[in-house]
């Protein structure tokens, strides 16, 4: 056998082929295929839906013909039953569960007067956001006299850190990672430095240290011990980080504290 004559009846083979199965098709969207003589007029499609009808009304006497709920095989209870619900999950407010935070008093301390100061005047960004570069650190002025450097609030310096160097120790962690607290409480966070080194630590979710704002600097003691108090207020929940650095040491501390919102009390029966 040729090549040629190999390669006509291949093609012959091919088109005898696709002649029988555009039969078949034609055969069965018209009624004369074996299942479907009873049915004439009726594609494959059709035929498959009306099953699948069948087969859900004999299982659920709610089912109702797709074409009555939009087009879509679901009981028409699920329809009755969605006209009546809200387009969003009827969830509470979570204000209502977790508070709204509390106002802070400007004449509270020094640190809240200089915050409110700027807030109003504009002249001192780098004390109301994170985004603005804070003031350079003197480690002899502070050293002299560390209360302006303490009083003054900049967010900001929790990136105010010493260069990577061998020479320069990271700031280390006192204490776990991870805390877990109940709204309303007060817990301790610590760090370790250099003796007498400011740290400043900074909470960029809700949550108040004991200055009343989200962000403080504080002096370590004698030891290296830096620890500050931080209270899970009014719309404090889920989790928190909070992130503590010093200007003479490299690198950041985190911490991650859970906030639980607290029971409601039960209902007494009148």
């Amino acid at each position: 056998m040729s090549n040629r004559t190999f390669t006509y009846l291949c093609v012959g083979l091919v088109i005898g082929c696709c002649l029988i199965i555009t039969v078949v098709n034609y055969n069965l969207s018209h009624g004369k295929g074996s299942g479907s003589a009873e049915q004439p007029g009726k594609s494959i499609g059709k035929l498959a839906l009306e099953s699948g009808n069948k087969l859900h009304s004999s299982r659920d006497p709610n089912f109702t013909d797709r074409q009555r709920i939009g087009g879509i095989l679901r009981p028409k209870t699920d329809m009755i039953d969605g006209a009546r619900r809200e387009s969003k999950p009827n969830y509470p407010n979570p204000l209502e569960r977790w508070g709204r935070v509390p106002a802070v008093d400007p004449e509270r301390n020094r640190s809240t007067r200089l915050v409110a100061e700027a807030a109003k005047q504009g002249n001192h960004p780098e004390r109301l956001s994170l985004f603005s570069r804070p003031q350079p650190f003197n480690q002899e002025q502070f050293e002299e006299d560390p209360q302006p450097y303490l009083q003054v609030i900049e967010p900001a310096r929790i990136m105010q850190t010493a260069r990577v160097n061998p020479d320069v120790t990271p700031i280390k962690r006192r204490g776990s990672y991870f805390k877990a607290m109940i709204q309303g409480e007060t817990i301790t966070l610590k760090a370790e430095v250099q003796p007498k080194m400011p740290v400043t630590f900074y909470a960029p979710g809700v949550g108040q240290f004991q200055n009343s704002l989200s962000t403080i600097t504080v002096q370590a003691d004698e030891t290296g011990a830096a620890e500050v108090q931080f209270t899970a207020v009014q719309g404090t929940a889920g989790d928190i980080d909070v992130l503590a650095a010093s200007p003479v040491h490299s690198h950041q501390v985190r911490y991650l504290i859970r906030v639980e919102i607290p029971e409601a009390p039960p209902k007494l029966s009148k």
